[in-house]
């Protein structure tokens, strides 16, 4: 009898909420802007669009998300003694992955048309290390790879790990991430000392990555949304927490703070609402969904501009725009005063112009970005955070990213398959 009690009593302290900061950091796309290389990366990048095209052709999973745009950051530790990693949030894909000690030892990962199409090798897209004959050059000496400049996971210096043996590979459009499978205890440290640990926790250690992750601060991605998303069906870390009960509650809400620089992004809670930042009021949305946070979305509106017709979205922390359809985007942008730059793929716009608020309306609820939270300087121009993008077909016409959350806070409900949007204290 008493060790049944002292079970249920032990059951019911381990249960908890962790609040733990998110950070900022400089987005590959900024990056080449303020650096005049932005224009070149997006000839190259139409050009490895084909190769997503062919991976779903043959059936090849791939992923809503290049990263190019992702900001938000958090740190976690793997294995026994921990091992520190930074990784990019992401509820738009499932799946958490980070280098292991063996990545860059294989070849550089190369899209497949750069070996078939000596076009694209002679013409600069490709890079000389995936071009072989067609130009006679060797591969570049191992500081040019993607993965020299991350934290690796040594799996021989944990005391916790335990072998898989499966491969795993995620396609983006422009390369993608490959390797296999481990075990381990995954650690995410709370902002008052205490830690999140999560034992066997099943997660990639890739051998390969994007050449244009190489430049990224965060080391791996840590996907926060539903299994059904992820890929070879791994259990995310945060439902393997629900599933051994760490958490007082099968939710995680995110706090993000207006648009500064780099830096303290805002707060990420697990098990639980942040009430030190958000309203208590939270108005919830049935996911329609449970593989992405996709819910219904009834419009998106600038003052007379935008669509009222009722669609599918989807909540993307690894999303830095509000990303639509272009001929509502087109329309949003020109009431506000934008003007679409073909060579930027922005909407660029006066960064002391006065604009309206951009009003999202979901379940019959209005909800107001405002410009501080929706026009971003990039030094030689300010641009909206609103881009478009065709979608295919894939069950959803909206993404919407940082620019909505950080006007509400987001509460992912995973026990209940719903979302849910709270006003933040201070605005």
């Amino acid at each position: 009898m008493n060790y049944i009690i002292f079970a249920i009593c032990l059951n019911f302290i381990t249960a908890d909420v962790f609040k733990q900061d998110v950070h900022l950091i400089e987005s590959l796309q900024n990056r080449l802007i303020r650096t005049g290389k932005w224009k070149a990366y997006l000839k190259m990048k139409d050009v490895m669009l084909v190769t997503a095209k062919y991976q779903v052709l043959d059936g090849v999973p791939e992923t809503i998300n290049n990263y190019e745009a992702s900001t938000l950051t958090t740190n976690i530790t793997v294995g026994t003694p921990p091992q520190a990693f930074v990784t990019l949030l992401d509820t738009g894909s499932a799946n958490f992955w980070i280098p292991d000690s063996t990545c860059g030892r294989t070849l550089i990962d190369c899209p497949t048309f750069c070996s078939e199409e000596p076009m694209y090798c002679k013409s600069g897209v490709c890079k000389e290390s995936c071009c072989g004959s067609f130009i006679g050059k060797k591969p570049p000496p191992a500081n040019k790879n993607p993965c020299d400049l991350k934290s690796k996971f040594h799996s021989a210096k944990s005391s916790s790990y335990v072998a898989n043996g499966m491969q795993f590979s995620i396609y983006y459009p422009y390369g993608s991430t490959r390797g296999f499978l481990g075990q381990e205890t995954v650690k995410i440290f709370g902002n008052s000392g205490k830690s999140l640990t999560i034992p066997g926790t099943v997660f990639g250690q890739a051998r390969t990555i994007p050449e244009t992750f190489k430049t990224s601060r965060a080391d791996g991605i840590l996907g926060l949304a539903f299994t059904s998303l992820a890929i070879d069906n791994v259990v995310p870390p945060i439902i393997h927490a629900i599933n051994k009960k760490l958490l007082d509650s099968p939710i995680f809400t995110v706090h993000l703070n207006s648009l500064t620089g780099t830096g303290k992004a805002g707060i990420i809670t697990y098990g639980g609402l942040d009430d030190d930042n958000c309203q208590s009021d939270v108005n919830y949305i049935d996911l329609t969904i449970a593989t992405w946070f996709q819910f219904k979305l009834d419009s998106v509106t600038a003052g007379f501009s935008g669509s009222r017709t009722a669609v599918q979205a989807i909540s993307d922390t690894a999303n830095s725009f509000i990303t639509g359809p272009q001929a509502v985007t087109d329309s949003i942008a020109k009431s506000l005063g934008a003007t679409f730059d073909p060579e930027y793929h922005l909407y660029t716009i006066d960064c002391k112009r006065a604009v309206a608020d951009i009003v999202i309306t979901i379940f019959g609820i209005k909800y107001a970005i405002k410009s501080e939270n929706m026009i971003r300087n990039h030094g030689a121009f300010c641009a909206l955070e609103i881009i478009s993008a065709d979608f295919g077909g894939i069950g959803y016409t909206w993404i919407l990213g940082t620019p909505f959350m950080r006007s509400y806070c987001h509460v992912y409900d995973l026990g209940n398959k719903r979302i849910g949007f709270a006003t933040p204290k201070t605005q």
